[in-house]
């Protein structure tokens, strides 16, 4: 492929080669400079003349080295008068002679005079291969794969990409052709001083070989710490290994594939997408450092990072190989280094950032990727870049690359992030393990750190102050705050940022539309529009598409979708801009009202909340409490009475009287007291989790029903805080008797007060729970009760009960345990047309099959004894399923086991398998 304008002309050694002509033969050189040629054959009888394919003039030349015997036929031709001007041969390409030993055909071609005179070159990609004739010699074989069209092929040099590595000779005593290497003519004195006096450069190979090793110290110098940028006390590196986690890498259909360096081994053209945050950067150090000290599956590569945003400023031409030491700033490197191991297909190509480069400019970016790739065959290649569809159909016409990406941390390695990062800036354990515990609890930052930026920023905002803001909005205000210290410490300047003032107007116009809108997506024209809104209120801001294009690279917070629209990357910013919009546009009534009828307004409010002045913030919530008064104790009452509480934290200037109303009017919904209490506030959501009490202020009975509450509203911060205050009430309950067992109990099966001797709660003819919303059933006792099933919402059964038909009479049941009953099978099979159940307790029951779960709310489920792990593994498809609790496991491996096979299931079990002497036992007047 002739060189590209505009490109570096890696590929513009074709069109080097020359006719060389003595007497009646024919035979093919390669020019080294404007005069000089190599042949791998030199005539032996009358007058050499070298002619250019295309040209028809005949230069007379002349022999200045020459080496002949048995197995070598080489020489250096010197023409009388250039064939090429200076300006010519330069325009041909780089070029270096590479001591190459061996290589793949596939890697290798012969550029040979192959024509008619006049005629140009002809190209074989695959007509060769080296064929060492002993270990590690330097006198190769030719083996011709094909016959065809090999007129000219004597003399002929072969190449790989940019290098010449032989020359295709003909035996002296046989029919037949060799293949004399590189690595012996620069052997040879005389052949290098000739190249020296026409200016072609050579370098010593012990020269080489000690640049290459300050190559790789200078890059694990500088690519092997991690720099932190927005932390406290600006901008400080941390060793790579000490934070580095293995990122989780999706194939094209979201599912998980191996590590990058699987991948990259593997594939050798690798394209990796992710979002601003997503570790691309740490990816690429990463990879650079391990292959600079010779570690893992690129041990023999030679890395070299290409940050395409620093050479883009530079505002020169993007470098071919033999530049990229300049480029790089490691100094010069000695003539055809950097050539030769791309030659020899060692170069680990690591470019950086390719959406960073200007929109108009990726055309030429694309061509210089296109002219390597097909120069340096064999070399392995990472680019990567934020997702952008205009980068997809980009990365189509310039290479063929196999397409991966970035996947989101998960919750443990969100954990051993912060741990790791914690160390790294020498904080304590504790530190660390407190900013995780916040994390847990709360359910929107869980979902913002699972971006690895956003991530350390939490982290250095904590180590900062020390905690995390409580108020939602000045959290994000600080984060977002990190944002900017973080670009300014990278260097980058207002001209590669719209300023911060017109950044946030265009944010928090995109984010109102997509909230009023209900969508999460903004077409890209629309986005365009919003920007043009707002122009006419700021001075030099650019056109509005490049602004927008410039938005998403510097922001952090917004980014184009693959279907080309515009998008928030965490719903938490998103929100954040719609509620500071509202308030600028006045909307506050239509907030009020929106935020009533719908749940996903309620952070927007609580962002206005925040951002109102005091008089704005006093309408708001008086507003919102008079709502929540005229509801009363429905659903949507609490609701509102709630989040006007939560809303406290983000007003710290508030009318008094406004804050009392408040106050009174959600005084004893939080923490509840009841069963019922429960039902309203789980009915609420999950803001109820950010109002809930420590669980060291509560006592025994509270903490069973904030456990219940916690798990009904699920997600990972109710199950964090369902684990919390089941243990809370595991340390209340020691020695409190049968009421307070030492294990969870199931929601409903808690009564409103203790009882010394279970027998005494009910005579022998009834129920054992005289309230009539819980049924207790002994051994051979008919299903009773029923005519309150309406209000039935607990079943505990004793005993080989059978007639589960019974139980489409209880539509309200929420709790059922079954005790000492060898069909419990059957049972199961009848659980999917109770909708409202929510927790079962297994105890002593014969199972063999629990995947019928999945198509029940169960939330809740204790099985007595612990089942085989086939049995557990039924529960994979539940996916209400959030506490498993397995009080008789004994033995240390059973519960990891059913950890790993049920990852989103919170597992408790009772420590050291002990016997449970509060477990319940039927009521001694019924037992048969």
């Amino acid at each position: 492929m002739a060189a590209q304008e505009g490109t570096s002309g890696v590929e513009g050694t074709s069109g080097r080669a020359v006719v060389v002509r003595a007497g009646e033969s024919d035979s093919t050189g390669f020019l080294l400079a404007p005069r000089l040629v190599l042949t791998g054959y030199l005539p032996r009888a009358g007058t050499i003349r070298l002619t250019l394919p295309g040209h028809a003039e005949n230069v007379p030349a002349e022999a200045v080295w020459s080496q002949a015997d048995e197995g070598h036929d080489a020489a250096l031709l010197r023409a009388e008068r250039p064939l090429l001007s200076d300006e010519e041969f330069a325009a041909r390409g780089p070029l270096i002679l590479a001591p190459v030993r061996s290589a793949a055909a596939s890697d290798m071609r012969v550029e040979h005079y192959g024509g008619e005179p006049g005629g140009e070159p002809r190209l074989f990609g695959d007509a060769c291969e080296f064929v060492p004739h002993s270990p590690g010699a330097d006198h190769l074989s030719l083996r011709v794969r094909r016959w065809l069209g090999l007129a000219g092929i004597i003399g002929a040099p072969v190449l790989m990409g940019a290098a010449l590595v032989a020359l295709v000779g003909r035996h002296r005593s046989a029919q037949g052709h060799i293949v004399t290497a590189a690595a012996t003519l620069l052997r040879d004195a005389g052949f290098v001083r000739q190249l020296a006096e026409h200016g072609v450069p050579v370098t010593d190979p012990a020269l080489r070989t000690a640049f290459e090793q300050r190559w790789r110290d200078g890059v694990v110098a500088r690519y092997g710490d991690l720099t932190v940028n927005g932390s406290a006390g600006g901008a400080h590196a941390v060793p790579l290994d000490a934070v580095w986690l293995p990122p989780e890498v999706l194939g094209r259909r979201r599912a998980a594939v191996e590590g990058i360096e699987q991948v990259l081994a593997t594939r050798h053209r690798v394209l990796l997408w992710g979002p601003a945050g997503s570790g691309k950067t740490a990816v690429v150090q990463r990879l650079a450092v391990a292959a600079a000290r010779r570690q893992g599956p690129f041990a023999d590569s030679v890395p070299f990072v290409l940050p395409l945003r620093a050479l883009m400023r530079s505002g020169r031409p993007l470098p071919p190989p033999e530049d990229f030491p300049r480029a790089a700033e490691f100094g010069e490197a000695p003539a055809g280094w950097a050539s030769e191991v791309f030659a020899a297909g060692r170069a680990l190509v690591l470019v950086d950032g390719v959406d960073e480069a200007p929109p108009r400019q990726r055309d030429r970016v694309g061509a210089w990727l296109q002219d390597l790739l097909a120069a340096f065959r064999g070399n392995r290649w990472l680019v990567t870049s934020r997702p952008d569809p205009a980068l997809s159909s980009w990365a189509g016409r310039y290479g063929v690359f196999a397409e991966r990406s970035l996947g989101p941390l998960s919750a443990a390695a969100m954990g051993d992030l912060v741990r790791r990062w914690h160390r790294a800036a020498g904080a304590d354990e504790d530190t660390a393990e407190a900013l995780l515990a916040t994390l847990r609890l709360r359910g929107d930052l869980t979902r913002l750190a699972t971006n690895p930026l956003m991530c350390t920023l939490l982290c250095a905002l904590h180590l900062e102050r020390g905690r995390l803001l409580r108020g939602r909005a000045a959290l994000l205000d600080a984060v977002l705050g990190l944002l900017r210290r973080r670009d300014t410490e990278r260097g980058l300047t207002e001209n590669s940022a719209p300023a911060y003032e017109a950044q946030t107007e265009v944010l928090q116009r995109l984010a109102y539309w997509l909230v009023r809108n209900g969508s999460s997506e903004m077409p890209w024209e629309s986005a365009v529009r919003s920007v043009e809104t707002a122009q006419s209120r700021w001075s030099g801001m650019p056109p509005a598409e490049e602004f927008l294009r410039l938005l998403i690279v510097r922001s952090g917070v917004v980014h184009r979708t693959a279907s080309g629209n515009v998008a928030f990357l965490d719903r938490a910013f998103l929100d954040h801009f719609a509620g500071r919009a509202a308030v600028l546009e006045n909307d506050l009534p239509m907030l009020v009202a929106r935020v009533e009828e719908e749940a996903p307004w309620e952070d927007v409010f609580r962002s206005a909340v925040a951002f109102a002045r005091p008089r704005e913030r006093s309408l708001l919530l008086a507003g919102l409490v008079e709502r929540g008064g005229r509801a009363g104790d429905t659903a949507r009452g609490v609701r509102l009475r709630l989040l006007a509480l939560s809303c406290l934290a983000e007003a710290p200037e508030l009318d008094p009287e406004v804050r009392t109303d408040i106050l009174r009017h959600s005084a004893g919904l939080v923490p509840p007291a009841n069963e019922e209490g429960v039902a309203l506030l789980a009915a609420a959501g999950p803001l109820v989790l950010e109002l809930l009490p420590a669980p060291e202020d509560v006592d025994g009975p509270t903490a069973l029903l904030i456990r219940d509450l916690a798990a009904r509203i699920g997600g990972p911060a109710g199950a964090a805080l369902a684990e919390r205050f089941a243990e809370r009430a595991r340390r209340a309950s020691a020695g409190s008797g049968p009421w307070l067992p030492d294990r969870p109990l199931p929601p409903g099966w808690l009564p409103d007060r203790p009882a010394a001797d279970p027998a005494s709660a009910a005579p022998p003819d009834q129920p054992f729970a005289p309230d009539p919303e819980v049924l207790v059933l002994s051994a051979g006792q008919p299903w009773t009760g029923l005519g309150a099933a309406a209000r039935v919402h607990t079943v505990v059964s004793f005993g080989d009960r059978a007639r589960f038909g019974a139980l489409a009479g209880l539509p309200d049941l929420r709790s059922l345990a079954l005790i000492g009953n060898g069909v419990a099978q059957e049972a199961l099979r009848r659980l999917p047309g109770l909708p409202r159940l929510r927790s079962l307790v297994l105890d002593r029951c014969r199972l063999t099959d629990l995947s019928v779960l999945a198509a029940t709310g169960v939330m809740f489920l204790e099985l007595r004894p612990t089942p085989p792990l086939n049995v557990l593994s039924g529960l994979a498809g539940a996916d209400w399923l959030r506490v498993l609790y397995l009080p008789d496991a004994k033995n240390p491996f059973e519960v990891p086991d059913a950890r790993a096979a049920l990852p989103t299931v919170l597992v408790l079990h009772r420590p050291g398998g002990l016997v449970d002497e509060t477990h319940p036992q039927e009521p001694a007047e019924v037992r048969p």
